[in-house]
């Protein structure tokens, strides 16, 4: 006698409510720990600024505690760009679609149900298959995903530090460049004084025509210098402005940076140890050796595919029939030995690029921190021995043209030696920025404040 419909639908509707609530616990993923706020807490712990919120998610918006009206500093402008730059933004999005891929890997397939009506004197038929391999490889799977996204998250972090430098280095530029044609000015003023007193002396005719053109054609070629840095000061700031992903008048007012400290806090061994403890891409490839292990794992357990089968017949002997099954691959021409050499392939390739990524930041940090102390030193020689005494030597011209023993040209010349050394201070206090911005690159924290781990 034929079972009927309804009662076969009972007994499915059972085995579903026992069922389904397990695999749905088995495909649940916290992605939680994987969010673009621990990306930029991480961060801001790093350049020491307060990064809490959803930036960039409206607009262009000024991260917490930075105002511009009363200019701007490095530290608010490394601040602005994570909030607001586009590129970071956008690859920010990426973490989405890895918490995606976290939470597929974590999912169980769902079981096939085939069903074959009576017709004529077949026999009502049901079949359900159920891939079982999947279940005792989702932690694998799952392992596999989670060390991935944090790799992802690690390399996002490097890309912010990335930004961070940048906009270190172009608001360095930015401020020597202002420096720059403020101190220009100044020399233009006293050469075309000097070249007024030259025109008066040859009205006089104490010097000759020859030498008056002269002082002239000086003060253009000196004019023409000053503009060209004027427009240098307005790219320098241009693309400040296009790093921190504002608009045009983001950057208006003073840029400003304290010029870091002489001497580092740390030697370079205890550099190098902080960059290999805190360097994001570092830990990045680290994470791809154990995914890369992982994998290897994932194909060794991979041989066979087992499918799991609870078949069902509408007669027998006592009117329901139903019985368990198994459905496997007979590994007969290969055993699925392609993807076990390629993953163990790939694991040896993660453990070179570790190697070599070890080396490279090494490197780096032994050649940033050479660099800084020698740009710190060559600010010090400024500071501590030239522009005193070339200060002091102005000082006695000025004195020495107030009692009549000078005249005034020699005190205008000093005066503009005095202006060429500074300018050349500026460029030493440039590039101590930055040095500065490179070697906090290079241990990924702020070289002055490097992070606690």
């Amino acid at each position: 006698m034929n079972l009927p419909v309804a009662s076969l639908y009972c007994r499915f509707r059972v085995l579903r409510i026992l069922v389904v609530p397990v695999l749905v616990m088995a495909g649940c993923v916290d992605t939680r720990p994987f969010q673009q706020a621990a990306i930029m807490q991480d961060l801001g712990s790093r350049v020491c600024c307060d990064l809490s919120g959803d930036g960039g998610a409206n607009g262009f918006e000024l991260p917490p505690g930075v105002a511009v009206v009363d200019g701007l500093t490095s530290d608010e402008a490394t601040a602005i760009a994570l909030w607001n730059n586009p590129q970071f933004q956008a690859d920010l999005a990426q973490l989405d679609v890895a918490r995606a891929d976290l939470v597929s890997s974590g999912m169980i397939r769902n079981p096939t149900l085939s069903l074959l009506f009576p017709v004529g004197p077949k026999q009502f038929d049901a079949a359900l298959n159920w891939s079982l391999d999947a279940i005792w490889l989702r932690s694998r799977r799952l392992a596999l995903s989670q060390q991935t996204i944090e790799s992802i998250a690690e390399s996002l972090v490097l890309n912010g530090l990335n930004l961070v430098r940048d906009t270190r280095l172009a608001t360095a530029e930015l401020i020597a460049a202002e420096e720059r044609v403020r101190l220009l000015r100044e020399d233009v003023a006293l050469l075309a004084e000097l070249s007024d007193l030259a025109m008066r002396r040859v009205e006089a005719g104490d010097i000759s025509g020859l030498d008056g053109q002269l002082y002239r054609v000086e003060l253009a070629a000196l004019q023409n210098t000053l503009s060209t840095h004027s427009d240098s000061t307005a790219v320098a700031r241009g693309r400040l402005t296009a790093l921190m992903g504002g608009p045009d008048e983001t950057v208006t007012g003073t840029v400003s940076s304290p010029l870091p400290v002489a001497e580092l806090p740390f030697d370079p061994v205890e550099l190098t140890a902080l960059a290999l403890a805190a360097r994001p891409d570092l830990r990045a490839a680290e994470l791809a050796i154990e995914a890369a292990g992982e994998k290897l794992g994932l194909e060794k357990m991979r041989i066979f595919d087992f499918i799991g089968i609870v078949d069902a017949n509408g007669i027998g002997e006592k009117t329901f029939e139903i019985g368990p099954g198994l459905q496997l691959e007979l590994p007969i021409f290969h055993r699925k030995s392609a993807g076990h050499d390629r993953a163990l392939a790939e694991f040896n390739v993660a453990g070179k690029r570790y190697a070599a990524l070890r080396e490279t930041i090494v490197c780096q940090v032994r050649e940033s921190a050479a660099r800084y102390s020698a740009a710190s030193n060559e600010v010090t020689r400024w500071k501590r021995d030239i522009l005193p005494a070339i200060a002091v030597a102005v000082q006695a011209t000025q004195t020495s043209v107030e009692v009549g023993q000078d005249a005034l040209p020699s005190l205008i010349v000093m005066q503009r030696r005095h202006i060429g050394f500074r300018i050349q201070e500026v460029e030493a206090e440039a590039e101590l920025r930055r040095a500065a911005a490179q070697l906090s690159y290079s241990i990924g924290s702020n070289c002055d404040r490097p992070r606690e781990n």
